[in-house]
């Protein structure tokens, strides 16, 4: 062999095989080469699933297969002790399960620990047919913790769409794959969604969870946490997490507008309108509008709009961006000519005023009213009783002859009874007289104690009867009456 090839030939060798593999520098020209992802990582304490195909030699289907996998090194020695598994054989940490006729060399490596850290070389012997890939070996990592998921988001995060939010887990062994749980921050409780499990490309294994949201504003910011647990031996967990912010692209929301200054507005005043509004990606545009008899007339564009009023007028605003339009609630700006406007505050005081007024002099009016009724009511009570008490005798007169009249006033101590002729009251005055008897008096000594008791009545009598009981020119008649 020339000098040349032979330095070729190391070369190649120590480019393609330069891996930890001291004092194995052949030829790397294989008969048999596997394909597997290398290197592969495993959990401490799980298992490991290695998908892997073998090619580069020939077969017989009518001969037996046998695999072998040896660590750190690909030369074989059937009781060496790096020869860390055989097919059939269930005395190895490491269990071909894919079917080697076919060229599948898929392998579960068990209960793994950082002990077994290493390169794996794959063998194949089926009949005359044999062959080690001494150059694509496996790499085997193992770690402690386990592996954050990842969250994606399909679609676009516009309100209103619907997107799929897709948390997955790598999946090193399938046969105890990871718990997938959903944490939306949101005020709801954990959600667990059905967990799937898929095969990528290469081979292995990913557990997946996909959850469906219709986007409003309201999920923009919120933070959304998706948590894996990893089952290990002897009914051990671990578990990691991960979580993702949504940013959620809006229209225009809560546009409002805002009046300076606030309160009374009188003619000619300057006023500013405000406009307002949230939105993502901010509002692009603003545009004011005034009613009118003829409809809404553009009259502003800007967020401010500064103006003199005139007269009574509603106003809005509308905002937009790229996504959507909004329009505030109309504002009714009403306007007080001069500074003759008075609050309707001052008017319902006025009001209140007035009426107290009113009440007022109502009560003193009723309380003067009261008083004098009832002042006035004893008096006439009095008068009335008056009345009722004066009570008269119905006198019949005679005519006295004189020559008697002055024979008894010898003899005896009369008693007298004063009677006055008057003149007639008118008719509706009714009098009521009592009859009196005026007769000749026996003579008797009357007591001196019955003289002390001399009452003296007066009579007032009508001019109707004068004429008729009374001589002429006679005023005073006197009857004597003796008291009772």
């Amino acid at each position: 062999m020339a000098p040349g090839n032979l330095v070729y030939q190391i070369i190649l060798v120590l480019l393609l095989c330069s891996d930890d593999a001291v004092g194995w520098y052949w030829w790397c020209g294989e008969d048999v080469t596997i394909n597997t992802p290398t290197p592969m990582e495993a959990l401490s304490g799980s298992c490991l699933n290695i998908p892997c195909t073998y090619t580069d030699i020939t077969i017989d289907t009518a001969q037996s297969f046998t695999g072998i996998w040896s660590r750190n090194t690909p030369a074989y020695d059937q009781n060496a002790d790096n020869v860390i598994s055989v097919s059939g054989s269930k005395s190895y940490p490491m269990d071909i399960t894919g079917n080697l006729m076919n060229r599948d060399c898929t392998t579960t490596f068990h209960d793994l620990t950082q002990h077994y850290e290493d390169k794996y070389y794959f063998r194949i012997e089926n009949g005359p047919n044999k062959g080690t890939a001494k150059c694509s070996y496996l790499q085997i990592r193992v770690r402690d913790f386990p592996w954050s998921p990842s969250i994606k988001v399909s679609g676009e995060q516009t309100e209103a769409e619907v997107v799929t939010i897709t948390c997955s887990a790598v999946t090193p062994c399938p046969h105890a794959p990871p718990q997938l749980t959903w944490d939306l921050h949101q005020g709801t409780s954990h959600i667990t969604e059905t967990n799937i499990t898929e095969k990528n490309p290469d081979g292995t294994i990913v557990t997946k969870a996909k959850l469906s949201i219709t986007l409003t504003d309201s999920h923009d910011g919120k933070m959304i946490k998706c948590s894996a647990v990893y089952p290990v031996r002897r009914g051990v967990s671990k578990m990691s997490d991960s979580n993702i912010t949504l940013s959620v692209t809006y229209g225009p929301k809560d546009t409002s507008v805002r009046v300076s200054p606030s309160g009374t507005l009188s003619t000619g005043q300057s006023v500013t309108l405000n406009c307002s509004s949230r939105a993502k990606p901010p509002v692009q545009k603003f545009t004011w509008f005034r009613n009118s008899s003829q409809g809404p007339v553009s009259v502003s564009e800007g967020d401010t709009y500064n103006f003199n009023f005139t007269e009574d007028v509603d106003f809005y605003c509308v905002a937009s961006n790229a996504l959507r339009t909004e329009t505030s609630p109309v504002i009714h700006l009403s306007v007080t000519v001069g500074n003759n406007h008075v609050p309707w505050e001052a008017i319902l005081g006025a009001v209140i005023g007035v009426l107290a007024v009113v009440f007022l002099a109502v009560s003193v009016w009723c309380f003067k009213t009261k008083c004098q009724i009832q002042k006035d009511k004893p008096q006439a009570e009095v008068v009335q009783r008056e009345e009722e008490n004066i009570h008269y005798e119905e006198i019949g007169l005679s005519k006295l002859k004189p020559k008697e009249a002055s024979n008894h006033e010898e003899k005896e101590d009369p008693v007298y009874s004063h009677v006055q002729v008057s003149q007639a009251k008118p008719a509706e005055d009714t009098v009521h007289y009592g009859e009196m008897n005026f007769s000749k008096f026996s003579p008797k000594v009357v007591p001196e104690k019955e003289l002390e008791e001399t009452v003296y009545s007066q009579v007032q009598g009508s001019n109707s009867n004068s004429g008729e009981q009374f001589s002429d020119g006679v005023d005073d008649l006197y009857a004597k009456v003796k008291k009772n």
